[in-house]
C-alpha cells in the first residue's frame, strides 16, 4: 500500500475523532444550557409566586422610605406632591416582575406609593397611615 494512502487514512481517522469529540462536547454544553435554563425558570417562578417574607417586606419598605424622602423633599421645595415621579428626578428601582407605583391623591393624604406582589398582595405607603401590607383576597 502507498505511504500516502496510509497517511491519508490516519488523517481521516483523526479528523473523524475530532468531529466526534466536537459533537460530544457540543452535546454536553447543550444539555448544560438546558439545565441552567430550567434552574433560571424555576428561580423566576419561585420569586414571582412566593409570598414576600418579613425580611423581603422590610427591605422593600426601606427602599420605599428612600423614595418617600425624595417625594417629601419635592413637596418641601415646590409646595405640592408631584403628579408623576417622571416630572421629578425620582427614579424608583424596579425588581424584574415588581416595580414601585406612585399615585398623587386629591385628598389630604397627598400620595400613595405601592409595590404589587403577584398573587399575594400590596405593600403600600400613605403619609397618613404609613406602611402596610395588604394581602390579596381570593376574589381579587
Amino acid at each position: 500500500m502507498d505511504d500516502r494512502a496510509i497517511g491519508g487514512d490516519e488523517r481521516n481517522h483523526q479528523q473523524r475523532r475530532r468531529v466526534v469529540l466536537a459533537c460530544v462536547i457540543g452535546g454536553i454544553a447543550g444539555i448544560a444550557l438546558i439545565g441552567v435554563g430550567i434552574v433560571v425558570v424555576a428561580a423566576v417562578g419561585l420569586y414571582a409566586f412566593t409570598p414576600p417574607s418579613e425580611r423581603r417586606l422590610a427591605a422593600m419598605q426601606k427602599e420605599g422610605d428612600e423614595i418617600v424622602l425624595q417625594i417629601e423633599a419635592h413637596k418641601a421645595e415646590t409646595g405640592d406632591y408631584p403628579s408623576r415621579l417622571a416630572e421629578t428626578q425620582i427614579v424608583p428601582p424596579s425588581h424584574s416582575l415588581r416595580m414601585w407605583v406612585y399615585h398623587q391623591l386629591k385628598d389630604p393624604h397627598g400620595f400613595q406609593l405601592s409595590m404589587f406582589f403577584p398573587n399575594h398582595g400590596w405593600l403600600m405607603y400613605n403619609p397618613s397611615t404609613g406602611w402596610e401590607y395588604i394581602e390579596k383576597s381570593s376574589s381579587d
